[in-house]
């Protein structure tokens, strides 16, 4: 138990490093989770290479490259100069934009990943090109790209729905999937409206002069970006649409980050940009290094038991109106340290017949608060939905209060999805 303290209090001496001094995440957590994990567990360096998050540096680096060019020469620039000046007098309709298109990519097959790392890049230029308020746009695209992740159809909600068919309430996996999506819409969309009436954008119009006409180079990459779009949303949407399996395999092998490379290197053959420049100026190292080292650290404290100490407090006798905003609770504190879809979810959805056994709450209750507390906690810049925003924010300065920013938000909106699963059981 010594090692669960140490390692905690680790992250949050390396997150007052960040904000007092502002040494790099990243340096700090890898240095801490090297000697606690070396030292104190005695686990082996190459066990904490082995943590390093490729699957979240990957996509990163592979769709940044790919946006890269159209940052480059300039076409989302465009595009969203064109975007804010249409909606130039009513510039609080944008971010609401952004959360409906979100859920839309997500209804149509894209887990939040993937939704993640098309949208955030276009939320963050629509924030500096329309002078519009960073939280608004950056939370609104990661709780959209989490409600439509959550659709009984698509990945995530297909994960969840198989979990419970695996139990007691298989003939009611249909009816609690869908009770789970219905809350995450109805929950997200009103602690996103808490946000947008906070920080909403308070001005008449949005700053930005009636844009010029795309260039041929501009229209060729945009062109290319609405191809990759195509590409990684329609074989799931036809797939889940039809059933017909060729579809459905050709859809599991069309993966978001090959798919960025492959249409980066059809920009640099088409001659959209300089990839030399792109991979210098784009990709947001200082972002995927202060991920790989937190992400190191994290790995340690699983390593010295803190989801066992989580799940213990779980397992613990608590009042019945309390036990099921607790379940958000752990759900949430175990995706900081840990994938929600491939981890939390898989974890903590068999615990769900005990738990009813031992309370007499009705089930959809604890896989309603489960997958909401495991998705809230995704606006972690320690996530994957988090990271991935973070580094779309190319201004240093505005990245770091986002940092913080997301890190608040995670906890404040947690004590939200508490608040709202105690009234969803109470009433």
């Amino acid at each position: 138990m010594t090692f669960v303290y140490l390692t905690v209090a680790a992250i949050l001496i390396c997150i007052f490093l960040e904000w007092k001094w502002h040494i790099n995440m990243g340096l700090s957590a890898a240095v801490f989770a090297f000697l606690i994990g070396c030292f104190g567990l005695g686990l082996a360096p190459s066990a904490l290479k082995d943590m390093l998050p490729i699957k979240i540096i990957f996509p990163v680096v592979a769709i940044t490259t790919f946006y890269g060019f159209a940052l480059e020469n300039g076409t989302l620039l465009k595009v969203v100069q064109h975007v804010i000046y249409i909606f130039r007098a009513k510039p609080g309709v944008i971010p609401f934009i952004l959360f409906f298109l979100c859920v839309l990519l997500g209804i149509a097959g894209m887990d939040a990943g993937s939704v993640g790392v098309i949208m955030s890049p276009i939320a963050m230029i629509i924030v500096t090109l329309g002078d519009l308020p960073l939280l608004p746009c950056a939370i609104g695209t990661l709780l959209g790209s989490a409600v439509g992740s959550n659709y009984m159809f698509s990945t995530g909600g297909t994960i969840m729905r198989g979990l419970v068919e695996e139990t007691a309430f298989a003939d009611s996996a249909l009816g609690i999937s869908l009770s789970i999506f219905l809350n995450n819409l109805i929950c997200f969309l009103i602690l996103f409206l808490v946000i947008f009436l906070c920080f909403r954008h308070r001005g008449h119009t949005a700053k930005v002069e009636k844009p010029q006409p795309l260039d041929k180079k501009q229209k060729l990459n945009l062109l290319l970006i609405l191809l990759f779009i195509l590409t990684a949303a329609l074989p799931a949407i036809v797939g889940e649409a039809t059933g017909i399996a060729a579809i459905q395999s050709l859809a599991k092998r069309m993966d978001v980050g090959f798919m960025a490379l492959l249409f980066a290197f059809a920009a640099t053959l088409l001659r959209l940009g300089d990839i030399t420049a792109v991979i210098r100026a784009r990709i947001p190292w200082r972002t995927l290094f202060m991920v790989s080292g937190v992400t190191i650290l994290i790995g340690v404290a699983t390593e010295a038991g803190v989801m066992d100490a989580l799940l213990s407090l779980e397992n613990r006798s608590y009042p019945v109106w309390l036990i099921v905003p607790f379940t958000a609770l752990v759900a949430g504190v175990m995706s900081f340290f840990s994938s929600a879809i491939s981890v939390v979810i898989p974890t903590m959805f068999p615990l769900v017949p005990g738990l009813v056994t031992a309370t007499g709450v009705t089930p959809a209750y604890f896989y309603v608060a489960i997958a909401l507390g495991a998705a809230i906690t995704a606006l972690s810049p320690f996530s994957t939905g988090g990271s991935i925003m973070l580094s779309a924010c190319t201004d240093e300065k505005k990245r770091e209060k986002l940092m913080f920013a997301q890190l608040i938000c995670a906890w404040v909106m947690l004590l939200g999805v508490m608040l709202y699963c105690g009234v969803l059981t109470i009433l």
